[in-house]
């Protein structure tokens, strides 16, 4: 189930869907809408936990309800649709598939606890304080069904635990708040009720993002009832109790690690072992204490609990907010990103650059590991995002050499002629230059009149000018678009072999740019004709990205001039396929100059400790340079002669935590100096509520990821002169922990605190800027409407009213009520002028160059506005 809503803000209205994907290649099979769930507004971590207990599948069907409290439907599972749907199964809260019959819990509704939820932290809330709602009344109606017939077998009211109901050979087994009970599977009669088998205290209410955990194996149930919930949450050991499938008789009771922090208790079972590992708050937050214990399952008795073997683990201080998984070969927690400790020889493997997402986490399957979407705002230089399926290297069917690279020689090889001289006010390149400033080298238009238009017949990218010429391309389409400056006619076109993600950069009469499908193209800027394409790691090797065959080592289109030099990164991650590889290449030739392979070690080659890890910048990005500094998103490279250098990102002094303990090591030099940057990405048009561009030198991390925003320059999109930083973001106070996303356009100083630096802010004129440009006196904006005061009272329960306008800006921002453009004074932020456009641009997508705008635009056509000379 997915939220597919606008990520603009979680006020905004749900679209929940069952999606369909292929398990190898990701590409969407079928879809369904589900008219209702959950509460989008359950505050941080807070669950409910039950919510993936109502969905299983098969290889032939789908089993769940089509709506928070609907009856449970049948679908097909190679095409999603309703085969049949079984009465009295409405309020369905968990669902279990076993030999042919189907197990149904059903229970309230749970609408008093979302409507309690919803106005909780409408403005503010305390970083790390999650809130749970405690469920009461935990009477269950079980239901089993044969579900070829639909018949219901039989029914069974009784007290459930959620999380508990398990089943196994003949039986059924679940806890009722004060013991196990068994039952036979086929009849729903009683087998035997155990002895009282502590569990969390039913009459004080279960928090929504917490259960117990019950498993059977080998004739064994194994029990962790969190009965110590509270002190489970200060490092207090917690039981487990282990009892005879076949009578009840308890085997063996033994000490469990706290876990599940705002998730269920972590209580896995893998080869006849119990495995119980350390994952919530430590003891005085002391990261060489995590701890794994594995117990024999038909004994109880300890047969590991080591500390890790990791020499400098850097642990955060407790797991993520979802459950641990496990195989047969490895247990997978998760503190920093997702750990893997191998249950033969107890070795650690660390990788912080991977995570799953809150209540579900991750998914071992296929031999594959699928790492779903998540909000978490630490490390966000290095985390992958998105949905992402990852294998073993062992599994590719041959090792690749990253350091060879090939070049192809076209037909205008050695034939481009540079222009005698370059127009003063073009924008030949992403964001004007390779600062990525935004700012204009001409003034602004003296109209805002359309002078022509073009349709490029789908998502264009940011355009950029050049010699006479409007570059732009489709990005899904591969396409490049060439049109004449004055008249829109178009000149030209090309199509690469992958995604054109960002526009080219023109230089001497060349066209540069790089593609998804892991090239670099030059082409001649007259007509189109290729000098030639390199190919950064010469083996051609794809994988499917967004629905495509990309590269695994994709390249970002906007392509960095330095110098008289080209800049590129190709690769995804530090961490992935040999990591990521950065060239600087002759433009006119394609000649390798020098390149560097960042793969998330140390320059000399050691391993980096956990701490210097997580510092690094491992995700790739459009590259910018000022001075003698390349910058990748927060990462500062250097050219030292012909040697590609890569600094660590500076921060609080070091700590290095070894097996022996906790020691303090250098701080590190700061090698960077204030920039534009964003750690998601300049490419980045989600508008995830902890991302923001900045100017500065680095990002807060963590839970205190919004500290840099909220002392220095920062907003959604920001342009920078020499001396300050215009930009639209959210207003100071709603810049921490907030439901709220209201925003304002400003003018600061680029150095100095808020009140010191602040020049003029005004709340945002009735728009939300995707497009922002300085050109001269004039500040452009432009963007969907904003016709949602978030702050509104009682948003939260929304109302017939309230609804319709969340529905109405929902529509907004994909673009069906066009778009408006302001220009304001660069002096005080006075509006000069406003007007309706037919459609919104596509984020980042607007320019001025030689006294003219141009806009790209969402519904797919491009735009040329200013007087005609």
């Amino acid at each position: 189930m997915f939220d597919e809503g606008s990520t603009a803000s979680v006020t905004l209205p749900s679209q929940w869907r069952l999606i369909a994907r292929d398990a190898f290649n990701g590409v969407v099979l079928w879809k369904r809408d589900l008219p209702d769930w959950w509460t989008r507004f359950t505050p941080l971590k807070s669950g409910p936990a039950q919510l993936p207990r109502k969905l299983v599948a098969t290889s032939q069907h789908v089993y769940l309800p089509l709506g928070l409290n609907a009856p449970v439907s049948q679908l097909d599972a190679a095409t999603g649709k309703t085969l049949q749907t079984y009465q009295d199964t409405e309020n369905t809260w968990e669902l279990l598939f076993n030999e042919g019959l189907l197990y149904a819990v059903r229970c309230s509704t749970r609408e008093e606890e979302q409507e309690v939820l919803k106005p909780l932290f409408a403005n503010r809330r305390t970083p790390g304080n999650p809130f749970n709602e405690r469920w009461k009344g935990w009477d269950r109606e079980l239901v089993v069904i044969d579900p070829r017939t639909g018949k219901i077998r039989w029914r069974l009211s009784a007290t459930i635990l959620p999380g508990t109901l398990a089943v196994a050979g003949d039986s059924a087994f679940f806890h009722n708040g004060h013991r196990i009970v068994a039952i036979d599977k086929q009849t729903g009669q009683e087998q035997w009720t155990s002895k009282p088998v502590a569990a969390i205290d039913l009459e004080k209410g279960i928090p929504t993002g917490f259960m117990p955990s019950l498993v059977v194996d080998q004739g064994v149930i194994v029990f962790a009832g969190g009965q110590r919930y509270q002190e489970h949450m200060k490092a207090r050991t917690d039981n487990m109790v282990a009892l005879c499938a076949q009578d009840g008789r308890i085997l063996w009771e033994t000490a469990h690690y706290p876990s599940g922090y705002q998730s269920p208790e972590d209580l896995l079972v893998a080869n006849g072992t119990v495995l119980a590992p350390f994952t919530t708050w430590l003891t005085d937050g002391v990261p060489e204490e995590n701890k794994v214990a594995g117990v024999d399952l038909l004994t109880g008795e300890l047969v590991h609990n080591e500390k890790p073997d990791v020499e400098d683990p850097v642990w955060f201080i407790h797991h993520r907010c979802h459950p641990s998984k496990a195989t047969v070969k490895y247990l997978l927690t998760s503190k920093e990103g997702v750990e893997f400790v191998d249950l033969e020889n107890w070795r650690w493997k660390i990788h912080h650059w991977v995570r799953g997402g809150c209540i579900y986490g991750i998914m071992p399957a296929n031999g594959l590991l699928y790492a779903p979407m998540h909000a978490c705002a630490c490390s966000a230089d290095t985390k992958l995002s998105g949905f992402n399926a990852l294998a073993a290297p062992a599994l590719r069917r041959s090792q690749v050499d990253v350091r060879r690279h090939e070049l192809t020689e076209g037909p205008a090889f050695g034939r481009v002629e540079a222009p005698a001289r370059e127009k003063p006010g073009d924008w030949p390149t992403y964001r004007h230059d390779a600062a990525r400033c935004g700012v204009a080298s001409c003034p602004a238009p003296a109209s805002l009149e359309t002078v022509w238009e073009a349709d490029i017949g789908g998502k264009p990218s940011a355009p950029v000018v050049a010699g006479g010429r409007v570059y732009v391309a489709a990005v899904d389409q591969h396409r490049l678009h060439v049109f004449e400056e004055d008249t829109g006619r178009e000149l030209w076109n090309f199509t690469a072999e992958g995604r054109i993600d960002s526009p080219p950069t023109i230089y001497k009469g060349m066209v540069l740019f790089g593609s998804r499908e892991g090239c670099v193209y030059c082409l001649r800027a007259s007509d189109g004709t290729l000098v030639w394409r390199f190919r950064p790691v010469a083996e051609d090797r794809r994988l499917m990205a967004q629905e495509q065959v990309e590269s695994v080592w994709p390249v970002h289109g906007s392509i960095l001039i330095r110098d008289g030099e080209a800049w590129f990164v190709a690769g995804r991650s530090e961490f992935l396929d040999g990591g990521l590889h950065i060239f600087r290449l002759q433009p006119e030739t394609g000649e390798v100059l020098s390149r560097a392979t960042f793969d998330g070690r140390a320059p000399d080659g050691g391993v980096l400790t956990g701490a210097e890890e997580k510092r690094l910048v491992g995700l790739p990005d459009v590259l910018s340079a000022s001075e003698d500094r390349i910058f990748m998103r927060a990462g500062v490279i250097r050219l030292e002669g012909d040697t590609i250098r890569k600094k660590l990102l500076p921060e609080e002094p070091m700590f290095r935590y070894g097996l022996r303990g906790r020691t303090e090591g250098n701080q590190l030099p700061r090698e960077a100096h204030p920039h534009l940057f964003s750690s998601y990405g300049f490419l980045d048009d989600s508008w995830m509520h902890r991302s923001y561009w900045v100017f500065h030198d680095t990002y807060g991390h963590r839970h205190s990821y919004y500290r840099t925003g909220a002392t220095r320059p920062a907003g959604r999109i920001l342009v920078c002169d020499e001396t300050n930083v215009y930009g639209f973001g959210r207003q100071q106070r709603y810049f921490n922990w907030t439901t709220p996303l209201e925003y304002r356009l400003f003018a600061r100083a680029k150095a100095g605190n808020w009140e010191q630096a602040l020049i003029w802010s005004k709340n945002a004129p009735g728009l939300l800027a995707r497009g922002l440009v300085l050109a001269g006196e004039t500040l452009f904006a432009a963007g969907p409407p904003d016709l949602l005061d978030e702050t509104q009272p009682g948003i939260r329960f929304e109302d017939a009213q309230t609804r319709k306008k969340m529905e109405k800006q929902a529509e907004a921002l994909a673009g069906r009520h066009g778009g408006l453009l302001i220009a304001l004074s660069k002096e005080n932020g006075e509006l000069k002028e406003q007007i309706d456009l037919d459609s919104p641009p596509v984020f980042d997508g607007m320019i001025v160059a030689n006294g003219r705008l141009f806009l790209a635009m969402e519904n797919g056509k491009v735009q040329c506005r200013g007087r005609d000379r």
